[in-house]
């Protein structure tokens, strides 16, 4: 094989593997994150399996900074 061929593959392998990592980091941070009711984190789950690295992005830039105060202050 060529060098770029291997290359190419090496870096397709390490870019897999950290898409990975952050999908199953924040996963585990839905299931984990205790004032989440049943509901929000079954649609966090699935919006982050559904969309993986959107879903992932999604849930460090806004879920992971709600709060319990404002789960209950939006009902």
């Amino acid at each position: 094989m060529d060098s770029m061929v291997l290359l190419g593959l090496a870096g397709g392998a390490i870019a897999l593997a950290g898409m990975l990592t952050i999908v199953i980091v924040a996963a585990g941070q839905v299931v984990l994150t205790p004032w989440l009711i049943l509901p929000v984190r079954l649609m966090w789950i699935v919006v982050i399996l559904g969309i993986p690295l959107l879903g992932a992005l999604a849930w460090f830039m806004v879920g992971a900074r709600t709060t319990r105060y404002d789960l209950y202050a939006a009902r």
